[in-house]
């Protein structure tokens, strides 16, 4: 390989691998030429649903009306699963695999050996489903259906799955079917004959995926004759560093999915899969940026970590843990995430703990300040917005001096790494004006300030660029919901919107046939991440860049990502290589193994239900300020799910935020109730429409509870509550119910109360739950 080397003021970078070397403001660096051995990623999933909309147009140009003709390659891919195995396919992304999946089915569909064959098709995420959905509907000759979570309230999901032969839907779905009792359930695992996983890395840990094979795996008793199909571009080496602990996890993989043979990867029909896999240029620039206003981030960052060791000295709490210097990693973050919970375990003055969480916001509202500030104008404007002065005590002063500080500076940042953006795309629409680029970014605040930017230049707005991010809100920004998705999604397919700013979790699926530009936008992925960026750009010459500051550490992590990936691909070499009775063994200790694991956990799970305190002892806090809530007997459930307040006082001790909130077809809200102390007014509660009743009902992250002996304890999920909540809100009298609740909906309602709203939907609630 030849390189071009490129003079710069800016410093060079060297390694064994592909030389990366540094170039001025307005150059790239250096292509480095590679073929697409595109994988997917523990963070993302937006490959898969890039290749489903390729494929199908692939498929409309080569097969006759709507039969499917594999290649050699997609033949050796599906061959173990069409002899009736369990089958991990691994294949890059581009190579058609969902049309390997498409023919599969058809096949164990139209088999005559078994009656009654019924097939699920998981995929990760709500927008790849209706992808899927299409791509096997136009294929398949069999009745083909899909549910997401926001549809599962207008039917019954389990009922939809028994009267299709194919349905696609995402985990949570059916893993909620399961874990209502079995006289309760409209399907089991008695009724399925094959489950597919597409994204099948994702199996591990607590993922829904991983759930359900635990229970598929706690029923082997059962021999429930069902045939496990995974297919992912790259298992990925997990948290593994050396050569055993890697083949370990892919060993891991195969017992979660019940899958005893080694994965499928293409080797005899090699030279054709690389036919059909385009060349992408990859590249990396690294770009100088300013260090006077970070410097003086810093400074102020330190004054509040004084503060902070001083009250917790005044207040002789316990020791804090040591604080980690490098403040813009996510090491950082952690420690502000135990600072906080430090306020309310440890600091007996209630005061002394507000004050404590005040200063964990601010500093948490700097670390993000840190990144962004090289990334987007007036980043300090818009980090300001995470922060509420206005309910700051005493403290607050010395805080807003030290931020008007910085404010005044912040006026006069150069963005370097920003201009080299916008010449980069400026050059790339010049020659190609009806090119595709995506832009990822790390946090949706990036995404939506980067729309707004290239809106008011005057030589990108024609591009009409949109960002793209997920449907969960968090303190920087609110949710996109997923109709806003789709309308993007469509500009994008349809060619309206030129540019795409997306974050990772927008994975729902791009079905995007080309894409000429792929950049990573100060933003790095992990290993498998690295694979799947370069299987994104699927037009001729297509490129992908990382535009990142000289003073990261993303190039190391492209490094190490490139490592990673190598490690991989020789597991699954060295798994190939075991003998069948050897592998076959290996996976059944892992899975015995883990069966023991779940065994010891259910019994204690079962000890410690047993175990639980009364209500009566304990007192409901807010979890910043420590202001008195109800008390825990005055809770309630709904759907054993969500903690509701059943206190006629409760709406006395509250402040109402009045406001109409809406999270897919089913559920609403009226407003949020917020802490009553001036210093603190923190949002405790959600006003959830429930069977047309209002019910104050409680997010357990914003409370913290204090027994009658002054224990206190900090839940942060329902499950962690150290008592039982035994009572139904439908267990409630008349009386109890009217005195709670007198603020029902008012007359003029009728439209957020129409019948599909009434109706109680888990996902949905959880996420609007977040919302405050």
């Amino acid at each position: 390989m030849k390189r071009q080397r490129i003079e710069s003021s800016e410093s060079e970078w060297k390694s064994d691998g592909p030389d990366v070397l540094n170039a001025k403001s307005s150059r790239l660096v250096e292509d480095i030429q590679t073929k697409s051995d595109a994988g997917t990623s523990p963070d993302t999933n937006l490959n898969s649903s890039l290749e489903s909309d390729i494929e199908m147009q692939r498929f409309e140009k080569e097969e006759d009306d709507n039969n499917l003709i594999l290649r050699g390659y997609q033949k050796e891919l599906a061959e173990k699963a069409l002899n009736g195995q369990n089958a991990l396919i691994v294949a890059p992304t581009g190579s058609g695999k969902t049309a390997v999946l498409t023919e599969i089915i058809k096949q164990h569909i139209e088999s005559t050996e078994q009656k009654n064959r019924r097939v699920l098709f998981f995929v990760p995420k709500t927008t790849l489903a209706q992808q899927q959905f299409k791509f096997l509907k136009r294929y398949l000759s069999c009745s083909v259906s899909y549910i997401i979570g926001e549809l599962t309230a207008l039917a019954p999901p389990g009922l939809k799955i028994k009267n299709s032969q194919v349905t696609v839907l995402t985990p949570q779905v059916f893993l909620n079917e399961l874990k209502s009792s079995k006289e309760k359930r409209y399907v089991d695992f008695s009724d399925i004959s094959m489950i597919i996983f597409d994204e099948c890395h994702n199996a591990t840990k607590n993922h829904p995926y991983k759930e359900i094979m635990n229970m598929f795996l706690d029923e082997q008793d059962q021999k429930h004759n069902v045939q496990i199909v995974g297919v992912t571009a790259s298992p990925g080496v997990g948290k593994a560093k050396n050569k055993e602990r890697v083949k370990e996890n892919l060993l891991r993989l195969l017992a979660n999915l019940n899958i005893t043979t080694a994965p499928c990867t293409v080797e005899k029909n090699l030279k054709e899969l690389e036919e059909h896999q385009n060349k992408i240029r990859e590249s990396l620039i690294q770009v100088k940026t300013e260090t006077e206003f970070e410097s003086k981030v810093l400074l102020t960052m330190s004054d509040i970590e004084q503060n902070v060791k001083k009250l917790n000295t005044e207040n002789e709490a316990k020791k804090l843990s040591n604080i980690p210097s490098e403040k813009a990693k996510q090491v950082y973050m952690n420690w502000i995430d135990q600072l906080k919970q430090h306020g309310k375990l440890y600091m007996s003055d209630q005061d002394a703990a507000r004050k404590l969480i005040t200063y964990s916001k601010h500093l948490r509202m700097y670390h993000w300040l840190l990144d962004l500030k090289n990334l987007i104008p007036q980043a300090m404007l818009k980090t300001n917005k995470m922060v509420d002065f206005v309910h700051e005590g005493s403290e607050n002063i010395e805080l807003e001096e030290k931020n008007e500080e910085l404010l005044k500076m912040s006026s006069n940042i150069e963005l370097p790494m920003l201009g080299r953006l916008v010449n980069i795309l400026g050059d790339e629409f010049k020659k190609n004006p009806e090119a595709r680029c995506i832009i990822f970014v790390k946090m949706r605040l990036t995404a939506s300030c980067l729309e707004e930017y290239f809106m008011n230049n005057n030589e990108l707005k024609h591009l009409n660029p949109k960002y793209l991010t997920g449907t969960h809100a968090n303190v920087q920004s609110e949710a996109m919901t997923k109709d806003s998705q789709e309308s993007v999604l469509k500009s994008f397919r349809e060619g309206v919107t030129k540019v795409l700013i997306a974050t990772s979790v927008a994975e729902e699926g791009l079905d995007i046939p080309a894409c000429n530009l792929v950049i990573m936008f100060n933003y790095v992925t992990g290993e498998v991440g690295r694979i799947q960026r370069k299987g994104r750009g699927r037009a001729v010459d297509s490129r992908a860049i990382v535009i990142t500051s000289q003073e990261s550490d993303h190039l190391r992590k492209e490094e190490d990502n490139k490592i990673c990936s190598q490690a991989s691909d020789i597991a699954i070499q060295d798994v190939k290589n075991m003998t069948e009775e050897k592998l076959k063994m290996q996976i059944t200790d892992i899975q015995k193994k883990q069966k023991e694991d779940r065994d010891i956990k259910r019994k204690m799970a079962n000890k410690s239900s047993k175990t639980k305190e009364s209500p009566s002892k304990w007192k409901v806090l807010c979890g910043d300020c420590g202001s008195f809530i109800t008390s825990a007997d005055k809770l309630r459930h709904i759907d054993n799910t969500h903690t509701v307040v059943m206190d006629e006082k409760f709406h006395g001790r509250m402040k109402k935020q009045a406001m109409d909130m809406k999270k897919g077809p089913t559920i609403r809200g009226k407003g949020n109730f917020l802490c009553y102390n001036p210093k603190c007014g923190i949002k405790i509660a959600l006003n959830l429409v429930h069977k047309k009743t209002l019910f104050p009902t409680l997010s357990i992250k914003k409370i913290k509870l204090q027994r009658d002996d002054g224990k206190v304890e900090i839940p942060g999920k329902r499950s962690n509550l150290p008592f039982a909540i035994n009572k139904s809100v439908h267990e409630a009298d008349g009386e109890e119910m009217q005195k709670s609740f007198d603020d029902n909906p008012e007359d003029g309602d009728e439209e957020m109360l129409d019948e599909d709203s009434l109706l109680y939907d888990e996902d949905d609630t959880c996420e609007l739950l977040e919302l405050i």
